[in-house]
């Protein structure tokens, strides 16, 4: 890893949770810039000068071309920077809207070209609200290696990386980390809640999720999966599967053949849940259940290790599943007495191992 490599771009939280929008060229230079100021220094940061050579030196991932093109809308786009938080409820319909600005602007030159202003540089300070969000921070905070967003190609997909880092630290021991997002809250911190083209969830989906997901997954250390979860009949939630993503290192290793009725797609999400469980155990589980009960199953698991550290979180999984699989029997033999129950051998077959 070269030395580059190494500054780590350091957030509050509540920065991350707040809703802000930037360019990618935007989030890239707001990084970089976060990634050369030391947020332990007894000093916060003093002003800061960009310009093109600034934006250049900072190693933001950005070609030259991208820089000489867009370092003037960069440069505004920044001292316009601001943060805005969910609303506060004071009741009897009256709500409370605070935000801030990111950067004061000392002074800055513009050149004139028929008319319109052309930002050669500015001189940036951050206010007093946003420096407690970027300096200091002893708690509540997440980091990642700056290098790991010059790849990627959206402002989403940036985005979304800072939101599921913070739940999936760059040192945890865990495998895979799980976290359920509300999907208005989701849409607000993308930027995209107002968007009408990312009203319906499939557009939102494949538009979006589908398109980070690739990306984190080819140029960044984390990938991850996602189940939209039901309230009534909306998708009101989206279920991550965080897990570390070694991009410097691709293993090749032999596939487990899968009979033909097993959903490859839900076998690999039970594989990033339960990383120990062996690949045999995972077949016999397809064989035992019913597709929805293993999908329940996984629901459940998710929201009960959000609560609380799971001893045993195979034999735990299998138990829920087992459950479910008797409740959805019971269900079928209620509606049909003279249907028979079906051969539960398989399930049983589970505790031998």
């Amino acid at each position: 890893m070269s030395e580059s490599d190494k500054r780590l771009v350091v957030k509050g939280n509540s920065f991350i949770d707040s809703y802000w929008n930037l360019s990618l060229a935007g989030h890239k230079v707001f990084a970089a810039m976060l990634a050369n100021i030391n947020p332990t220094s007894p000093e916060p940061p003093k002003s800061i000068m960009l310009n093109k050579k600034a934006i250049q030196e900072l190693d933001t991932g950005l070609n030259r071309v991208t820089i000489q093109k867009q370092a003037s809308s960069i440069i505004q786009e920044l001292m316009e920077f601001k943060v805005s938080f969910d609303p506060e409820d004071l009741g009897d319909g009256v709500f409370k809207h605070e935000g801030f600005n990111v950067f004061e602007s000392f002074s800055y030159k513009y050149r004139d070209k028929s008319g319109k202003r052309e930002i050669l540089s500015v001189e940036l300070s951050f206010t007093d609200k946003a420096l407690p969000l970027i300096h200091g921070l002893s708690e509540n905070f997440m980091k990642y290696h700056i290098e790991r967003i010059k790849k990627l190609e959206s402002p989403y997909s940036v985005r979304l990386y800072e939101i599921l880092r913070r739940y999936h630290p760059i040192k945890s021991r865990r495998p895979t980390s799980i976290v359920t997002i509300d999907l208005d809250e989701l849409k607000r911190q993308m930027k995209v809640f107002d968007k009408a083209g990312y009203k319906r969830y499939n557009n939102f989906r494949q538009e979006i999720l589908q398109r980070c997901q690739k990306d984190l997954e080819k140029n960044t250390d984390i990938s991850f999966n996602f189940e939209g979860q039901r309230i009534s009949r909306s998708i009101k939630k989206i279920m991550f599967i965080i897990k570390h993503n070694n991009v410097e290192t691709v293993e090749e290793t032999e596939g487990t053949v899968l009979p033909k009725h097993v959903d490859i797609e839900l076998f690999s999400k039970v594989g990033q849940v339960l990383p120990n469980l062996n690949e045999e155990k995972k077949v016999l589980i397809f064989n035992a259940f019913e597709k929805d009960v293993i999908k329940e199953a996984l629901f459940e698991f998710a929201l009960a290790a959000l609560d609380k550290k799971i001893d045993k979180p195979e034999q735990y999984f299998i138990a829920i599943c087992k459950n479910k699989q008797k409740d959805a029997d019971n269900s079928k033999q209620n509606n049909s007495d003279a249907k028979e129950q079906d051969d539960m051998s398989w399930a049983d077959a589970l505790d031998e191992f």
